[in-house]
């Protein structure tokens, strides 16, 4: 299988390529800087998916952000930031690769990831 990785950081996204390339053969990978949240660096990371690699046949909507602590405390800026992330990020990831997938008639998948929060009803 070819890989594209997309990840809004760039040290995680150059460590993760590392370690999957290995210095073996074996499938060819590639990275793409994609923060999921804007509609527009989705869109490029997959013009230079379908340029790398042509027709793109699993994407795996995977990025996922949560917090510490309660819940009535976080921040209206984190709030926006976590639902830019884990809905509209998935949100994107589907209205994106979904129309090229449609599009090439060889059928596909989307595998879309959810983040799971556990409350503490004592706190």
């Amino acid at each position: 299988m070819k890989v594209m990785l997309a990840d809004i950081q760039e040290k995680a996204l150059d460590e993760a390529l590392h370690e999957l390339k290995g210095g073996r053969t074996g499938p060819e990978v590639r990275g793409v800087h994609c923060d999921v949240a804007d509609l527009a660096s989705l869109k490029r990371a997959a013009d230079e998916t379908f340029a790398a690699f042509g027709n793109v046949h699993v994407i795996c909507n995977n990025a996922g952000v949560g917090w510490g602590g309660q819940v009535e405390s976080i921040p209206a800026a984190d709030r926006e930031w976590q639902i830019g992330v884990n809905l509209l990020g998935v949100i994107y990831g589907v209205q994106v690769f979904l129309p090229h997938i449609k599009a090439h008639g060889e059928g596909g998948h989307i595998v879309n990831t959810a983040l799971r929060l556990e409350l503490n009803r004592t706190s």
